[in-house]
């Protein structure tokens, strides 16, 4: 097997040789270097006649100075060279207009595709450039799919394979989206899944979609305020969300408002009262409502005090318990609680429910 590209770091190579080993490959070529172009990738493919497999991962270098004709001829002649393979692999890159002009190459050919441009769209915060990764497991999720694309699209796919999958994705779409998937939702997903899209990067699409971050915030209205979402007020969270405002903050801005104030009672007692039962899941203790509604009267604002409810070690612990029944159907181990209670501190609840979603222990669950 031949692996070419550009913009691969020397750490990034080595974990892509370590991931083709893993998957069942001894022998792996590499014929990577920072800085190239897709004609200087189409050289190398050629002077190597006797690899039949070829992975070729080209395309970002070649915007350095805008997407040319000559950019595009480049591209289809790679398209040509690697046609000539038993089995091809462009990993899409992830800069764009590259990675549409790649597809665009690659249309009617006969080269399969391995979709980092789709995986980095979701995870950006693990991507900086082709091969250039900001995490550790932004390199091995990188090598993984190179990976398992050559292994599923140049050798024979596995039924239990796909029907694993199949069932993974049924499994997601009822979490996270309280409903069966379409037919070609269905086959679209088992398909990524099966030539080796990440499942974290599955799973985080779903966390970001339109979709589920409509339920989110009308169930959020619904524990705030008692009631469903107003359209204007979904369109608005809806558009802060997914440009990237945590849903606590929905949170916080809701149980602050003067709506819920008015639901609580108008009073400071009814307010903080309404806090604990409704984050906390308690009535307050003597100490505590003494100490809240003294802010309140001290003019600590409303957002601040939900803020420290919402952002508490109780409150966080008992978000963990209930990401981990609805996810896993299960009450979290002790260790587990308090590690995600920990990071919530610094990531949102949606992390969390797609880094479970995709684990082996819910993908097993699916199997039932």
């Amino acid at each position: 097997m031949l692996v070419v590209g550009d913009s691969l770091s020397h750490q990034a190579a080595d974990e892509i040789v370590e991931a083709f080993h893993a998957a069942g490959y001894s022998d792996v070529e590499l014929a990577v270097f920072g800085g190239t172009t897709i004609g200087w990738g189409a050289d190398r493919v050629l002077e190597r006649p006797s690899r039949p497999i070829v992975v070729f991962s080209s395309g970002t270098y070649n915007l350095l100075e805008g997407w040319s004709a000559d950019d595009q001829a480049q591209a289809e002649r790679a398209v040509s060279v690697l046609d000539e393979r038993a089995c091809a692999i462009w990993v899409v890159p992830a800069a764009r207009p590259a990675n549409r002009q790649v597809r665009l190459a690659l249309q009617g050919s006969g080269v399969h595709t391995a979709e980092w441009d789709v995986v980095s769209q979701v995870l950006p915060e693990i991507h900086a450039a082709d091969g250039i990764h900001n995490t550790e497991e932004g390199q091995r999720l990188y090598g993984q799919l190179m990976a398992d694309s050559a292994r599923t699209r140049c050798g024979p796919v596995d039924p239990a394979t796909v029907e694993g999958n199949r069932r993974y994705v049924a499994a997601t779409h009822d979490t996270f989206l309280g409903r069966t998937p379409t037919a070609s939702e269905s086959e679209l997903w088992t398909g990524r899944l099966t030539f080796g899209f990440p499942r974290l990067a599955f799973t985080r699409t779903f966390a970001t979609s339109a979709e589920w971050v409509d339920r989110q915030v009308d169930a959020v209205y619904r524990q705030a305020l008692g009631r469903a979402a107003d359209p204007t007020g979904l369109a608005y969270w809806r558009g802060l969300i997914r440009s990237g405002t945590p849903l606590s903050s929905v949170v916080v801005e809701l149980f602050a408002s003067d709506e819920r104030w008015a639901r609580s009672g108008g009073t400071a007692t009814g307010w903080v009262t309404g806090l604990y039962r409704t984050l906390l899941h308690r009535d307050p203790d003597d100490a505590g409502l003494r100490h809240w509604t003294g802010l309140l009267a001290a003019g600590v604002p409303r957002r601040a005090i939900a803020r420290d409810f919402h952002d508490s070690l109780e409150s966080r612990r008992d978000r963990v318990t209930g990401l981990y029944r609805s996810v896993l159907g299960r009450r979290p181990d002790a260790a587990g609680r308090d590690h995600w209670a920990g990071a919530l501190l610094v990531i949102d609840d949606v992390r969390i429910a797609a880094v479970l979603a995709a684990s082996d222990e819910f993908f097993a669950r699916a199997q039932r």
